[in-house]
């Protein structure tokens, strides 16, 4: 009964904003992420019958589920207060011809040259012996991977997933616009940018594949569709490949051939529940966090916010002493720690929830909107990652999209202060022309 009348409510409220705000924007996405969350939460509620929890997990979600419901409930009503006074105009420009446009701007033309950059930066400050084989659980995407610890490198360590991102979206539009030689060069990135989080069994390895399927959905036609499938089906497995290889023990580029062997025992009902288990998992994780008895100094709660890399705010060093986490392989949402810390956490997390999901509406009203598809792709999966890893992993992802979003507002206003060349009359530039054409010159 409270999960109907809830859901009857999220609908309504849900059906008033999208005759305001475009219905590709992350307010969008993320409040029917919620919906479906409460849905399963309360079926995997009634339909579990073994009292052996899984580990990391107390079982809030079946001692107390119409009260979660309602708890997301509020986080609902969060995302729908991001949409008020906001309003979408009807664009004339699609978004096929929008993301062609894009794709052929110079920053998307060298994207490649950048991205193997950071790539050639990656392997020359990692410890091969750790990439080849070590026995920790995420090692490879730990500071203590690094043979060479400084701020570059770490800063590079930390754009990897980006740019294995970023790269899957530039792979995709190389696809729809049929530069062979670029695609090839494209494959070959994306292929060694997934070694890292296929070797290290995070899930992660998912987000190229994503972008990839993303991309060639948004802006190709029915040609691409099958490719478009294919990448969703690529990822899917590396997503449950990572779910199955975490508990072994061993991780590395020497040992992925055993994670195949895992999945080639896996049947097609544990690919769809570990799918769905995984990405429904923070509506799980978030009420035992926030049950939890759990205690952080201030420290602690003061980088966990900030922006800045480990190398400057220290905050590696504390990591090993002060975190909670629910079981090895489980750590704290970042809601729940959000409200472990106190009231004003909760309120500065969700205020910058807040300010992203606003900034990605007003970019559906822009001329080019690629950066509008890209930023609500960012800003949902960050949310989601919210209910799932703690806040030091999902907030400093958050106010990189704010920065994103707001750059150009940003240089519009630098421009307006910066020396400008004057501009000649139009009637001295047809003099100009006409004495050229005659060949005299002009003193």
């Amino acid at each position: 009964m409270v999960l109907m009348s809830v859901l009857i409510l999220e609908f309504l409220l849900l059906a008033e904003a999208l005759r305001r705000v475009d219905r590709l924007c992350a307010a969008v996405l993320c409040s029917i992420y919620i919906m479906l969350g409460q849905i399963y939460m309360q079926y995997r509620s009634s339909s579990f019958f073994d009292h052996r929890f899984p580990p990391g997990n107390f079982g809030e979600f079946y001692f107390h589920p119409d009260k979660w419901t309602v708890f997301f409930l509020g986080v609902f009503f969060v995302i729908y207060g991001s949409t008020f006074g906001l309003r979408n105009a009807r664009k004339t420009i699609t978004l096929n011809d929008a993301a062609r446009n894009f794709i052929g701007t110079p920053i998307v033309k060298h994207s490649y040259v950048i991205l193997a950059l950071l790539l050639f930066v990656r392997f020359c400050t990692i410890d091969i012996g750790v990439l080849w084989k070590n026995n920790q659980y995420l090692l490879i995407n730990s500071v203590e991977s690094l043979d060479y610890d400084n701020p570059i490198t770490r800063l590079a360590k930390a754009l990897t997933s980006i740019a294995a991102l970023l790269a899957g979206f530039s792979l995709g539009g190389d696809i729809v616009a049929r530069q062979g030689k670029r695609v090839i060069v494209g494959l070959v990135l994306v292929g060694v940018y997934l070694l890292f989080p296929i070797a290290s069994a995070s899930r992660s390895a998912v987000l190229p594949m994503a972008s990839i399927s993303l991309c060639l959905i948004c802006i190709g036609n029915r040609k691409h569709v099958i490719p478009a499938v294919l990448a969703g089906i690529m990822g899917m497995v590396f997503f449950v490949m990572a779910q199955m290889a975490r508990s072994t023990g061993e991780y590395g580029i020497s040992v992925i051939p055993n994670y195949l062997k895992l999945l080639s025992h896996a049947s097609f009902d544990d690919l769809i529940r570990m799918t769905v288990g995984s990405i429904s998992q923070g509506f799980f994780i978030t009420p035992d966090s926030i049950a939890f008895d759990a205690e952080h100094p201030i420290q602690y709660k003061l980088l966990s916010f900030s922006p800045m890399p480990s190398a400057i705010d220290g905050f590696s060093s504390i990591l090993p002493l002060y975190e909670v986490r629910l079981h090895a392989f489980v750590p704290m949402s970042a809601v729940g720690e959000a409200f472990q810390f106190g009231l004003p956490y909760v309120v500065l997390f969700f205020l910058t929830v807040v300010v992203a999901l606003r900034l990605n509406i007003k970019a559906a009203n822009k001329e080019n909107r690629i950066l509008f598809v890209v930023t609500s792709a960012l800003v949902t999966v960050f949310f989601i990652n919210s209910f799932t890893y703690p806040m030091r992993n999902v907030y400093r992802n958050i106010l990189v999209v704010i920065v994103i979003l707001s750059a150009g507002k940003f240089l519009s206003y630098v421009w307006v202060f910066l020396p400008k060349k004057p501009k000649r009359s139009s009637r001295l530039m047809n003099q100009t022309r006409i004495l050229n054409l005659s060949g005299d010159k002009i003193d």
